[in-house]
């Protein structure tokens, strides 16, 4: 068994949890080794390369982006894009755009009863959760506000746009730590869109990301090769 998660970062001594929920991460720490306890090989996502590239049974290796977001061409749009894991910002959201009347919105999210596109203010649009939709906005932004998940932030990251996160449980706050040591974004505690805005003209597109993220399938390929080729038989990849 090879287990595969960003989550594992989290168990080497390149993380250093700097918050106050100290005793929710010690538990998803413990959740974490649980759930990897007969791993042959537990494959860390990370959005950088680290001095040291294993730990014991836990390998350094770039993160898993879609095909589809490797061959996305990025431009510079004028529009803020975004993801609500709660539909709850969208108050927020819509008070920050009638005080800012002039910017462009399109964020998703994944409330089931609302239309397929909703306009809540003439410059705020809320789309139904869409994977080709939602990268195609992604592509075209000039800056991207979420909520903290790795995968959406990768992406980001990959196309090279500030990002704007606002985590919502431990996970999500360990997220955000990582991205920040990456100097891709910001943080707040809400969707406060001017602390994005402020940062866009210092971010500094940087492609080693892209360079290491590019890396992923020879990386993996190593990687799961020296499993196979340690044991007689491979009985699953999570």
């Amino acid at each position: 068994m090879v287990c595969v998660a960003h989550q594992y970062y989290f168990l080497t001594p390149d993380f250093k949890y700097e918050g106050n929920k100290k005793w929710e991460f010690k538990l998803l720490n413990f959740y974490s080794r649980m759930i990897a306890w007969n791993a042959e090989k537990i494959l860390a996502l990370s959005f950088r390369i680290e001095n040291n590239s294993y730990y014991g049974k836990i390998a350094i290796v770039p993160p898993l982006l879609r095909q589809e977001v490797l061959n996305q061409e990025s431009t510079d749009g004028d529009y803020i894009h975004g993801y609500m894991l709660n539909s709850g910002y969208a108050n927020d959201l819509i008070e920050w755009s009638k005080e800012n009347p002039t910017q462009p919105l399109h964020f998703f999210w994944d409330k089931k009863s609302a239309e397929k596109e909703e306009q809540l203010t003439p410059m705020l649009t809320l789309h139904q959760l869409s994977d080709t939709l939602f990268l195609e906005y992604m592509a075209g932004c000039k800056a991207y506000a979420t909520t903290g998940g790795f995968e959406s932030v990768c992406e980001a990251i990959y196309l090279q746009k500030p990002v704007l996160m606002v985590p919502t449980h431990i996970e999500q706050e360990c997220n955000v730590m990582d991205a920040m040591r990456s100097g891709i974004g910001v943080t707040a505690d809400e969707f406060d869109l001017n602390i994005l805005l402020d940062f866009v003209p210092k971010y500094n597109k940087s492609t080693e990301f892209r360079h290491w993220t590019r890396t992923a399938e020879s990386i993996f390929m190593y990687e799961l090769s020296k499993v196979a080729s340690d044991n007689e038989e491979v009985y699953a990849f999570m």
